[in-house]
């Protein structure tokens, strides 16, 4: 990756020794109940970082915060520690960091790419986004009207929506939420019941940061150790607490299209049918080249597309 810019003298740079060659994955779990893990690469130049922190989908409250998880991923971006917004934005571009914050289910996902010499500025303002963010009251609105917009969009993209009305019968609560929330519980949202929320369940305690690329994982380790000794708690990770509504659901509209989508159960990542059951969705519908593709599309023009 080009250099954007320099930390300046008063940030501690490191990079690992690029004359070894065998890529080496580490582990160590911190005190305070931090799991960092680190992958170096001899080869690379830069370092990427993914930093899962309780507080996706799946903790936000039923019964008016649908949505918050959406508004946090926004809402974090928006100065932190020292740094207003602006600044905070100015900061790791001089560092050359792309960077990105989503909510998943279980966890909100912080991630950035650098050059491996700027990890530990990179890791600093990643830190103060975690556990000193600013979340100001004149960025509510903002982020109001972005998670609005996005909530409105869903009518216009049928692919998308029957896609989101399939979750909702074959997960189970709290997991049948699509995330970007209802619009009374958007609109009622509060920048002080957001800033509890976020100190309530974000901690250590099922926090991950993984980093892969140049990256010396003992240095890493020794610089978050510091950066993190005062940071405690965390949500427990949600659970279900009923069963899959499941059954069928169907969505008039008056358009000319239709859009089908169909769920069931297969195996999660850690079993050992997990592989097998990839390759079997990547011959039967995983590309362009599918089988059910090649069929249903191309030999008999029954659909767009299909996957």
């Amino acid at each position: 990756m080009m250099r954007v810019g320099g930390s300046g003298g008063s940030v501690p740079r490191y990079a690992p020794d690029m004359n070894e060659t065998n890529p080496e994955l580490r582990s160590t779990e911190l005190e305070n109940g931090l799991v960092v893990i680190t992958e170096r690469h001899a080869s690379r130049r830069s370092a990427s970082v993914c930093w899962l922190v309780p507080g996706g989908v799946g903790h936000d409250p039923r019964d008016h915060g649908d949505g918050w998880a959406t508004m946090l991923s926004e809402f974090l971006l928006r100065g932190a520690g020292s740094h207003d917004s602006r600044s905070f934005s100015d900061a790791l571009d001089r560092l050359g960091t792309r960077r990105s914050v989503a909510a998943d289910s279980y966890h909100m996902r912080i991630s950035a790419t650098a050059p491996g010499p700027e990890l530990p500025g990179v890791l600093d303002l990643l830190g103060d986004l975690v556990m000193r963010p600013r979340l100001p009251e004149s960025g509510l609105e903002p982020v109001r009207a972005l998670c609005l917009q996005e909530l409105a969009g869903i009518e216009d993209d049928p692919a998308h929506l029957v896609g989101i009305r399939l979750d909702e019968i074959r997960y189970p609560v709290p997991f049948e939420r699509h995330g970007l929330g209802t619009e009374s519980h958007l609109r009622a949202a509060t920048r002080d019941g957001l800033a509890e929320h976020w100190e309530r369940i974000s901690g250590p305690k099922d926090s991950i940061i993984a980093i892969a690329g140049a990256v010396d994982h003992d240095r890493v380790v020794d610089h978050l150790r510091r950066d993190t000794e005062s940071w405690t708690g965390g949500a427990d990770r949600p659970t279900p607490v009923s069963d899959p509504e499941a059954g069928t659901r169907r969505l008039p509209r008056d358009t000319s299209q239709v859009h089908l989508a169909l769920g069931f159960a297969g195996p999660v990542a850690g079993d050992p049918d997990a592989l097998p059951f990839r390759v079997a969705v990547g011959i039967l519908g995983g590309g362009t080249s599918s089988r059910l593709f090649l069929d249903v599309r191309e030999r008999r023009g029954l659909a767009y597309a299909v996957g």
